[in-house]
Parts: structure tokens; C-alpha cells; sequence
């Protein structure tokens, strides 16, 4: 299963996490027209879309795994109805800086040394932004591979 939706989503938090961090007093400067911090109005969007999902009997996993076997038709369809209602997460239309790209990139390489050293081949995509794990990794693993990924994307954008 290709995961472009969780890890563009996950990078989006990701950058909004690190752009909502403010320092103390910068609170006030936050514009009253974004609604807060670039976190709160991610955090916002996302009750919004997973709100949208459970009304169509949907309930989005919180690891980002997302595979509903037969029913993955009837969720793509949910999905393009939820991304017309709810629109995109705040900040997807922004350009990713040099150093967004990169840690993404150093990211993506630890989340495919993490399934090789546990013996999976992830698969792959015409679409060199999309990373598909693999087909027969245990839901721990994707966890667990999916927390490599975050945690260098982290640690690079840190530096």
C-alpha cells in the first residue's frame, strides 16, 4: 500500500509543529485571522477531516496506517468527498524549504533500512514522493518503522 497521504500528512505536522513553536510573548503576535498557532489550526483541521470520515463509518487509525481491504473503494470515495468539505491541512499549498526536503529524504532512507534490517523489502511507486511499505509487515513493524521516520525527519530538521 503506498502511504503518500499519511506521510504528506505527517510531514505537514511535522512542519507545523516545529512553525507553531513559539518563543514567550511571541503569542501575541500570533494574527487572530490564522486562529492561533500553525499547531492549533492543524490540529483543528484534523478533528475536522477525521470528523467527516466518521460520518461516512470511517474511523481513521491513529498510526496512519490506512487500509480498509474490501471496503478501500468506498473510502477513496469518502476521501476525495472529505478533501472537497474540509479542504487541504493548513500549510499544504506552502513550498517545502531545502532543509524540509532533505530531512524528509534522510527520513525516508531510515524507514527503508528499518523494514530491511527487519528482513521486509518495502515496495515501490512510480511516484518517487510515495513510499509503500510492505505488503506483509506486521502492523508493529509499520508502527514502529513509521516512528523511525518521524524521529530522523525530527533530529534532521533540529540541526
Amino acid at each position: 500500500m503506498t502511504r503518500t497521504l499519511p506521510v504528506a500528512l505527517g510531514i505537514v505536522l511535522l512542519g507545523a509543529a516545529l512553525a507553531g513553536c513559539t518563543s514567550p510573548g511571541d503569542e501575541a503576535g500570533a494574527s487572530a485571522s490564522s486562529g492561533g498557532t500553525d499547531m492549533q489550526a492543524y490540529e483543528k483541521w484534523e478533528s475536522d477531516y477525521r470528523a467527516c470520515f466518521s460520518k461516512a463509518g470511517f474511523e481513521l487509525p491513529m498510526d496512519g496506517q490506512i487500509d480498509f481491504g474490501d471496503r478501500q473503494g468506498e473510502y477513496e470515495s469518502v476521501m476525495a468527498q472529505c478533501d472537497d468539505e474540509v479542504g487541504p491541512p493548513p500549510g499544504a499549498d506552502r513550498e517545502e524549504t531545502p532543509e524540509e526536503k532533505a530531512a524528509a529524504k534522510e527520513a525516508s532512507a531510515a524507514e527503508e533500512k528499518c523494514y530491511l534490517d527487519a528482513g521486509y523489502t518495502p515496495g515501490t511507486s512510480d511516484d518517487p514522493d510515495a513510499f509503500s511499505h510492505p505488503e506483509d509487515a506486521p502492523d508493529d513493524l509499520v508502527s514502529r518503522c513509521a516512528d523511525v521516520y518521524v524521529d530522523t525527519a525530527e533530529r534532521a530538521l533540529d540541526r
